[in-house]
């Protein structure tokens, strides 16, 4: 056999082991995550319209994100595995949605995954790109996010607020199978303080998205209020739209919540072994290591969350 035919049998086997324990990861830690990959995968990728074909070509392979097949190696990046594959399923499904319900391929839909015995379709209706909030987002606001989707070239431009909603919904389902693993951490009985700071570290980054795509959100309706009414009265009337976002918002916020209890009880846990811990809006330190938590740039935003202007647009979505 030759190199490269071994290299190649040898690839096969990792990526074998690697989707395996992937899986089995999923089941055991979070089974709507692998609810929503298997669906994602088993969905057909060729719908028939009157006059119309659609061909999805993409196949995304999840061990592409990868590196090796160790535990710790997937489970740093299996939210990502589900945040992408979440993608995946909001556009394929919509596709098989609309095919079973007659509707015309020229509308567009999203398809999203709530829970195992709730899935809704979502109709797109006008919207503006998003990089028209730049200008009302100011720049204390402006926190890790801001440039991939209100600046950057990414589907909050071509589908504006529903960009925003499939990103909320993403990091969502990414934020739960990343903090549903603090149970991974203590059936493997884990002592040593890296393994739990990573955890941290992988929380922290997801955790705050609920705070941007929140905000992202509210802005975009503030926005099209004052400057775009048509595109504020399709959002408003679209009843979906302000479900799957009532819905998901509130998940996250209790997601996000039951998170910072998990890592007061980490820290608690360290500090009676004797670490020393401290934790501040910038740090996390459990021992001689520190990782950055960022808290005082995302404070800007639940202050602005809090606001009158921003709760009584909260209020009109529900």
């Amino acid at each position: 056999m030759s190199k490269k035919a071994l290299l190649k049998l040898q690839t096969q086997e990792m990526k074998r082991k690697q989707r395996e324990r992937a899986l089995e990861l999923l089941r055991l830690y979070n089974p709507e995550g692998l609810e929503i990959v298997q669906l994602y995968e088993q969905a057909p990728k060729r719908f028939s319209f009157p006059g119309h074909t659609i061909n999805i070509t993409e196949n995304k392979d999840f061990t592409e994100y990868f590196d090796g097949e160790t535990d710790k190696v997937i489970i740093d990046d299996l939210g990502s595995v589900v945040h992408e594959m979440s993608h995946g399923f909001i556009r394929v499904m919509a596709y098989d949605y609309m095919q079973k319900n007659g509707l015309s391929p020229n509308d567009t839909y999203h398809f999203y995954y709530l829970s195992h015995t709730e899935q809704i379709p979502v109709k797109l209706t006008a919207v503006f790109p998003s990089s028209k909030l730049a200008g009302s987002i100011p720049p204390k606001m402006q926190t890790f996010r801001y440039k991939s989707y209100i600046e950057g070239n990414s589907s909050t431009q071509d589908e504006g607020i529903y960009g925003l909603l499939n990103e909320l919904v993403c990091y969502y389902h990414d934020s739960k199978t990343s903090f549903f693993l603090h149970n991974y951490y203590s059936d493997s009985n884990q002592i040593s303080p890296d393994y739990w700071l990573d955890y941290i570290s992988t929380n922290e980054s997801t955790m705050h998205a609920y705070l941007e795509f929140t905000y992202y959100i509210l802005k975009y309706i503030q926005y099209a209020k004052e400057h775009e009414p048509a595109v504020y009265k399709g959002i408003m009337r679209n009843t979906n739209f302000k479900y799957v976002f009532n819905s998901v918002e509130h998940k996250f916020m209790q997601l996000r919540n039951e998170y910072y209890m998990i890592r007061t009880k980490i820290a608690d846990r360290f500090q009676s072994r004797g670490f020393n811990v401290h934790i501040d809006d910038e740090f996390y330190t459990i021992g001689q290591r520190s990782i950055g938590i960022f808290r005082a740039e995302y404070k800007h935003i639940e202050a602005e969350l809090r606001k009158p202007e921003m709760q009584e647009i909260m209020e009109s979505l529900k």
